[in-house]
């Protein structure tokens, strides 16, 4: 995996207006990215992210929002390395080994006006709207560690495998870096 790298997911999240334009927002991502390792191995990265997080912002013109947010993530991460035929390593991280982080970031949601799907309703849906936002931000977070992926010699090897059974060491996968999304959000 590399700095360049982009990870396609979803995000699930439920806010709450705690004061006027500030938002608490409780949510989870989760995302995959495939790649081929050193060029030769089929790998595949998957996360999962809860996060809670800050937002404010002020709406303009009943339909545009710019807001700031501030989240406070845990990470599970876990990969899968194809390393011949029907053989593979991996490393999944349990409940006390997640990589802490935050996301700090600026956004601007626009959504359609509220009438637009009549002023006459009532319960559940009477506020519901369709919105769309781009956010830009900067991640920090722990690294992931890839080292000591164990893989052995067994099942069926009627081929040589490339490489020797053992310990298998890749370092560490830093995802802190600078972020973009793009979001269709539905506001109830």
């Amino acid at each position: 995996y590399s700095h360049n790298d982009w990870m396609g997911g979803g995000y699930l999240a439920a806010e709450v207006e705690v004061y006027d334009g500030l938002l608490l927002q409780l949510g989870i991502l989760m995302g995959e990215s495939r790649s081929d390792l050193f060029g030769q191995f089929d790998s595949v990265l998957r996360l999962k992210e809860p996060r809670l997080a800050l937002r404010y912002g002020h709406t303009f013109f009943d339909f545009v929002r710019p807001y700031a947010s501030v989240a406070a993530t845990y990470a599970f991460m876990s990969t899968e390395i194809d390393l011949w035929s029907d053989h593979s390593t991996g490393y999944e991280d349990g409940w006390g080994d997640g990589e802490l982080g935050g996301r700090f970031s600026a956004g601007c949601e626009v959504f359609l006006r509220r009438r637009v799907f009549g002023a006459d309703r009532t319960g559940f849906f009477k506020d519901f709207t369709l919105g769309l936002a781009l956010e830009l931000g900067y991640a920090l977070t722990q690294p992931f560690e890839l080292d000591g992926l164990q893989h052995g010699l067994d099942g069926d090897l009627s081929e040589d495998p490339p490489l020797p059974p053992g310990q298998l060491d890749l370092g560490q996968l830093d995802r802190s870096g600078f972020f973009m999304s793009f979001d269709l959000r539905f506001y109830f």
